[in-house]
């Protein structure tokens, strides 16, 4: 709109003309793109989906209502736009032979590099640069007790089960398994009904004699403080002598100490049964997230489940190929039918798909070339970028067509726009690649990538392949045939 308001200064309503038709179909198709994220299986995704399309919704209404009167009115005595030495967009044949030339370097960049694989790796998240985590990584190597095991064995504690029979169950498996090295299962944490009960008649002896215990202990020299613990050690056998459960579901301790000592294990439900947790550790060559994955899933029942970072990759890998058929492929359906709804022509929809295509290929080779995998993050970056480049491609087309083909005059009005709008989502976006997250910078590389590349196919090749010539500067008002 700032640069259709130069060639049009003070007309509001030629304004509104030549800019709302791009407006809208761009705001509309890319809404459609995002919102089709909403069939995704992971939820994350699908909010995401969803605040994008409202977001462009509405903000092309509010340049529609708002913005563009107000610079249609600031536009008027502005400096209308000449060359002033750019290149501007390619010409027939050389579109063609660029962008056949970079298909072709593309292509043999990634058979070269390999193309960019998924990773889940959970070390992605932590900080690059961080004396805390470096000092926490000396540790877990120095002190076995503060590493994390390679997975954790959830097991749920029926209100009636006897536990002990339940974990000693478990430690067999656990034993048998080639994957398993250790299974550090909490044994005797978890109170036993029928031992509490064996318990009680040795308790209430202990408590019975606890003054002439206390009497001896004084008389050998302890002080009132140091007989405080005792005290109230025996006055806890008498409670538990005297009290008798109306349920026979064990008696959980309720002091703050035990409860520090097992929330990082254990949980009790108000009613009963609860949850215990069982730290595993694999063989030092197993593969757990590989095929190994399904070996340990043979440790999971109705009741206990082995979960970790060290599986999420495995379980995330059939939820994203799920992903691509439920959601990718219908969004490129939504995008065609969008685009032909616009343009009801099928070169300028080629021409537009042509575009996006060979933008996504190029960020494929710049990813592999730099080494970028895909992650938990920068996935995110797939959506945005093929919403971005169809917001290029249409603003791009409807300009040449709204131009009569002529590539001067679109190339000053949407082709200069489109760039400074590349360059400035890529300069936010560029923050990103500095940030002390592996994961949140790899999501900055690739989105300023695809945004680089989206940008330079519809600006600078688009248009030479829609209409097959440049016409001179010196003839803005030429008509392309």
């Amino acid at each position: 709109m700032c640069q259709e308001a130069k060639r049009l200064p003070g007309d509001v309503a030629a304004l509104r003309r030549a800019t709302t038709g791009s407006v809208v179909w761009a705001s509309l198709t890319t809404a459609a793109v995002f919102a089709a994220l909403n069939f995704s299986g992971l939820p994350g995704i699908a909010a995401l989906g969803t605040l994008v399309a409202v977001g462009f919704v509405a903000g092309a209404l509010l340049m529609l209502a708002i913005y563009l009167p107000f610079v249609a009115r600031s536009g008027a005595g502005r400096r209308a736009p000449s060359d002033g030495g750019w290149p501007g967009p390619a010409g027939f044949r050389p579109a063609w032979l660029t962008g056949a030339a970079l298909a072709a370097a593309a292509g043999m960049l990634l058979v070269w590099c390999g193309f960019p694989v998924a990773s889940f790796d959970p070390r992605l998240m932590r900080p690059r640069e961080s004396a805390a985590m470096e000092a926490f990584e000396r540790v877990q190597q120095g002190f076995a007790v503060a590493r994390e095991p390679d997975a954790r064995w959830v097991v749920e504690i029926a209100a009636d089960e006897p536990v002990a029979a339940r974990l000693d169950e478990l430690a067999s498996r656990a034993a048998e398994h080639p994957l398993v090295a250790s299974a550090r299962i909490p044994h005797g944490w978890w109170p036993d009904a029928a031992r509490q009960a064996e318990n009680r008649g040795a308790l209430g002896g202990i408590a019975a004699r606890a003054d002439a215990l206390l009497e001896s202990a004084a008389a050998a020299g302890f002080s009132d403080e140091g007989l405080a613990l005792a005290r109230a050690v025996f006055a806890r056998f008498a409670s538990m002598t005297t009290a008798t459960p109306a349920d026979p579901s064990p008696a959980m301790p309720d002091g703050a100490s035990f409860a520090m000592l097992t929330r990082g294990f254990l949980s009790q439900h108000p009613d009963g049964g609860g949850a215990l947790m069982i730290d595993l550790d694999f063989v030092a060559d197993a593969d757990a997230t590989g095929g190994g994955h399904v070996m340990v899933r043979k440790l999971n029942d109705a009741r206990a489940h082995v979960t970790g970072w060290e599986l999420l990759r495995p379980a995330l890998a059939p939820l994203v190929a799920d992903d691509v058929r439920r959601v990718f492929l219908p969004m490129l359906v939504v995008m065609l039918v969008m685009l032909a709804i616009a343009f009801r022509n099928l070169r300028d929809v080629i021409a537009v798909v042509a575009a996006m295509a060979l933008a996504g290929w190029l960020t494929l080779a710049a990813m592999a070339v730099l080494g970028i995998g895909w992650n938990i993050l920068n996935i995110a970056a797939a959506p945005l970028f093929l919403g971005i480049g169809i917001d290029y491609g249409i603003h791009m087309t409807t300009a040449l067509r709204r131009h009569r083909g002529n590539v001067h005059e679109a190339w000053h009005g949407t082709g200069k726009a489109v760039m400074f709008c590349a360059a400035s989502t890529g300069i936010g976006f560029g923050s990103l690649c500095f940030a002390s997250n592996e994961a949140l910078a790899s999501l900055g590389a690739v989105s300023v990538v695809g945004i680089a590349c989206a940008m330079a196919t519809s600006v600078f090749l688009l248009p030479g392949w829609r209409r097959g010539g440049v016409k001179p500067p010196q003839a803005p008002a030429a008509v392309l045939r």
